[in-house]
């Protein structure tokens, strides 16, 4: 299959690469036109880095695109990455057994979502998947979720979405930040910001300590086998976080820029309220580092950027004889190794033609390597995986009434696997084409439908308890239709229906069974939402999501598990004399199958959550705040016997010192 792969499949994407390169070589040919305004703004942009896929081009339009900023993040009183995503409608966040929040978008898992940060994948080599609540969100500049018809210049994974992860930049200017916080739970959490310019050099430096003991459970909570106080078990947390950022310019249009972003935590997995046996397990290391370089440019009329990154992601899961976490001597007790790691680099090239005409082209590359060792002494057991991407996206703008996006990606797995596993290979073309239809400056009309591929990730093929190495690529045809309109500049409205047909979904009904592909599933439904601006800093939102999810080919459990089937999310800020802000979120959350060990449907509650946040500014510089988390401390799950958080309240300071 190897010598396979190394003859045809390589036939096929020089081919394709060699007809790129032709479509550019007649392109070249046509004298270059001055470009639309808006265009020339996106290729000069300090921030083109890590928007040359979503801002300033049609698939902004043509897609579904939110998101959250710096100063809605500090207003909301949010601390992590995951707290942030909850508040974007049609996004579900789920903590699930190893006190990992994982993201749902429009029903597909998380290992169907491209994170990134800064433009770099940051999900696991292993497992596919990133604990967005390790992160916090003091260096974040913001957060935006595409939805529906994503880039084809993502690439390979993007199937249910993508969200970018864009982190500060140093302007060079002098700025220093301090943040402190302390409340329930023992909770303290320190953070300082720091930027400014050594010559032509602009530098940024951040860091972070959280830390926590505890948090309390809801006070309606019925204590359970494993769990007989309402102080949560084990659900102790050290978070140190930092970034380091270089940038400077190269000539009049082009910018470069080094990066490390790291996370390191040691941290406490509280265990299920009922197992027959509890797992006392524990992340005695975890570390998640990212190094990346960035150079963009532009000539003429074309535009370039490349990425070089190298990621690793090492951690130690210690399970231990008894609750006081001191030995590890019977037979459940193990010590499991991961040390893994991640390289690989992108390369975007954009060439805009007679104002009207703009074409976009990339190479992406991400080689994963997973070495694990289940217990001390056991064997380390290797295996690697290579995904290549080389994605074509056009875009036509003959009025400014209509604007048509399409495009195609090549997208390539192979991998080396594992011992007595022979080498495999995967090859896929997603092709894709949105538009958006403007009536008026106040209404307009979007549609796209796309056909996207994620394929498995090592943990599905190999794990030692789960994997299944006979695992298909998930494929889906994805559409979307949404409609927006503005009466008012104050006042927005938007629907959007979505409906996505997947092939060979890969999923497993409980933590005790192998992953499998299903034939057919289908998630459907619709998104709504309002916003008013009633006030110059006050503002107002309503949006609800109702989604469908079906497993079409299994009569007996025929919902796909820990799919909510409606959610509500309200928001309102208001600001108040004397420089008061009151800031208040109202999340609803139905009710949601799962399955048990048995494969018996049953369902977790609905519940509905509100967050409260007052802040008041002294001058410019200085802000108190305190913060309600779960304020009327309701009794909730998002995962089958794993209570959430009661009400936790925080109180706080932030100082600008420059």
């Amino acid at each position: 299959m190897k010598n396979k792969f190394c003859t045809k499949k390589h036939c096929i994407m020089l081919s394709f690469v060699f007809l790129i390169g032709v479509c550019f070589l007649n392109l070249m040919g046509t004298e270059p036109q001055k470009k639309i305004e808006k265009e020339a703004e996106v290729f000069t942009h300090p921030s083109f880095i890590d928007e040359i896929v979503v801002e300033g081009e049609a698939i902004k339009d043509t897609a579904t695109v939110q998101q959250i900023n710096a100063k809605e993040i500090q207003e909301k009183g949010v601390k992590t990455v995951a707290e942030a995503l909850q508040l974007i409608p049609g996004t579900y966040v789920q903590t699930g057994g190893k006190g990992e929040a994982n993201i749902y978008i429009r029903g597909f898992s998380q290992r169907e979502v491209t994170i990134l940060l800064d433009g770099i994948p940051l999900s696991s080599p292993y497992d596919g998947q990133v604990d967005l609540s390790s992160f916090p969100v003091e260096s974040i500049e913001r957060i935006e979720v595409v939805k529906g018809a994503s880039s084809v210049l993502y690439g390979a994974n993007a199937m249910g979405g993508v969200v970018n992860i864009i982190t500060k930049k140093s302007d060079g200017s002098n700025r220093i930040i301090l943040n402190t916080q302390f409340g329930e739970g023992k909770t303290a959490d320190i953070n300082a910001y720091l930027q400014g310019a050594f010559g032509k050099i602009r530098y940024l430096v951040s860091g972070a300590y959280d830390n926590r003991e505890y948090y309390r459970l809801s006070k309606d909570y019925t204590l359970a086998k494993n769990q007989d106080g309402f102080h949560r078990d084990n659900s102790d947390k050290k978070v140190w976080s930092g970034k380091i950022s270089l940038g400077w310019d190269i000539g009049k249009e082009g910018k470069a820029a080094l990066s490390y972003n790291l996370v390191d935590q040691v941290k406490g997995i509280p265990h299920h309220e009922s197992d027959t046996k509890a797992k006392f397990w524990r992340f005695t290391d975890w570390k998640d580092g990212v190094v990346d370089f960035e150079l963009h440019n532009t000539i003429g009329s074309i535009s370039y950027k490349t990425k070089l990154f190298y990621q690793y992601f090492n951690n130690i899961l210690d399970s231990y004889d008894d609750i006081t976490y001191t030995t590890q001597n019977g037979k459940n007790a193990f010590t499991d190794t991961y040390k893994d790691y991640s390289y690989g680099g992108d390369a975007f090239f954009r060439l805009g033609v007679q104002d009207i005409h703009l074409f976009k082209v990339a190479l992406r590359f991400r080689h994963d390597t997973h070495r694990g060792q289940s217990n001390i002494g056991q064997v380390w057991l290797k295996s690697n995986m290579n995904t290549l991407s080389v994605p074509l996206e056009g875009e036509w703008k003959p009025s400014r009434f209509f604007t048509l996006t399409y495009g195609t990606s090549l997208d390539i797995m192979f991998l080396s696997a594992q011992e007595d596993t022979a080498s495999r290979s995967e090859t896929s073309f997603n092709p894709q084409i949105a538009g958006i239809v403007h009536f008026s400056d106040s209404l307009s009309l979007r549609f796209s439908a796309s056909r996207k591929t994620r394929f498995p990730c090592l943990k599905e093929l190999f794990s030692t308890s789960s994997g299944n190495p006979n695992l298909d690529p998930m494929k889906s045809n994805i559409f979307e239709l949404g409609i927006e309109y503005y009466p008012m500049p104050s006042l927005s409205f938007a629907v959007v229906g979505f409906y996505n047909d997947v092939k060979d979904l890969i999923n497993r009904v409980s933590k005790d069974t192998p992953y499998v592909n299903i034939d057919e599933a289908v998630f459907k439904g619709i998104e709504t939402g309002v916003e008013w601006q009633f006030l110059p800093d006050s503002r107002l939102s309503l949006a609800y999501t109702f989604m469908h999810s079906e497993d079409k080919t299994n009569k007996s459990l025929t919902y796909i598990q820990y799919r909510p089937k409606n959610k509500i999310d309200a928001a309102l800020l208001l600001s108040l004399p004397y420089r008061f802000k009151i800031n208040l979120g109202v999340g609803y959350v139905s009710s949601q199958v799962y399955y048990d060990s048995k494969n018996v449907e049953k369902s977790l509650k609905s519940y509905t959550l509100v967050d409260l946040k007052l802040s008041k500014n002294f001058g410019e510089r200085i802000t108190l705040f305190l913060n309600a988390r779960n304020l009327f401390d309701i009794n909730y799950y998002e995962s089958e016997g794993y209570p959430m958080e009661g009400r936790m309240i925080y109180g706080g300071i932030q100082v600008k010192i420059l």
